[in-house]
């Protein structure tokens, strides 16, 4: 092991069983990570979005001005732009309007990042294999 785990920090275990530190305490949205053999060509990656997102219509919704009400966006509305991917977690911004979600990649993986409202980890890969399914595809 490159680094010893500190028992002083709390850390979460992700979908590969690796230990990671949650900084900022961002609790609420978690990421799934899928590795790839080859390098990731994003155009394709974002035509398999472009393709996939509106399979999926229960994700098309966002908090609304409260948190104990939701709304409703029309898949139309669903542009999901994939995003080079980040280290650290970022919050999402609830009065944006925006999608709960994000796709992002780095030069040998796809994840996604999601809100927890929207569903648990088995909808999130499920998602994630819709999505791989798609860019294998094209």
């Amino acid at each position: 092991m490159d680094k010893e785990i500190n028992f002083n920090k709390k850390y979460l275990i992700d979908i590969g069983a690796m230990p990671f530190a949650i900084e900022g305490g961002i609790r609420n949205q978690f990421r799934i990570i899928a590795n790839m053999l080859q390098f990731v060509k994003v155009d394709i990656l974002q035509k398999a979005v472009d393709k996939v997102v509106p399979r999926f219509p229960m994700f098309t919704i966002n908090m609304s001005q409260k948190w104990n009400s939701m709304r409703e966006l029309s898949v139309s509305d669903m542009k999901i732009a994939v995003q080079k991917y980040q280290d650290k977690f970022i919050p999402f911004n609830l009065q944006s309007g925006e999608p709960l979600f994000r796709i992002m990649y780095g030069k040998k993986f796809i994840c996604v990042e999601m809100f927890h409202i929207l569903s648990d980890a088995n909808g999130c890969v499920a998602f994630l294999n819709s999505l791989l399914c798609c860019y294998y595809e094209l």
